[in-house]
């Protein structure tokens, strides 16, 4: 498997990551509340396609999603988070674990911990 490819797949889960934890800690919610989401939200409204998701489909544009799978999977993700994305939350209309459920999660976490901060 290509090493840009599992490169390209662990800072994607990397940035969610970082945006769904990040209000553990003052300065590192600040940075998700006033610099993180914005860009991603910022990106995903103005862009016609999403950067990294191309980039992946441009090193393996066959079976892009298998490859991803795998990776994420088998590598990196506990079963427990898509469990509850495709069982629980999968017929959901507002969706805790989409993208745009984990940016507001994101945000909502970040400007309390900023707001409740000494």
């Amino acid at each position: 498997m290509n090493i840009f490819f599992i490169l390209l797949v662990i800072v994607h889960m990397l940035i969610w990551i970082f945006v769904l934890l990040a209000f553990f800690d003052k300065r590192t919610a600040k940075i998700n509340l006033y610099y993180i989401i914005p860009l991603i939200f910022i990106l995903h409204t103005f862009l016609p396609f999403h950067i990294i998701e191309v980039s992946k489909e441009m090193i393996y544009p066959e079976d892009t999603k298998q490859k991803v799978n795998y990776i994420e999977e088998y590598l990196i993700i506990p079963p427990l988070f898509f469990w509850l994305k495709d069982n629980v939350f999968g017929k959901s209309f507002c969706n805790p674990l989409s993208p745009q459920g984990m940016l507001i999660f994101g945000a909502i976490t970040s400007a309390y911990k900023i707001k409740n901060s000494k």
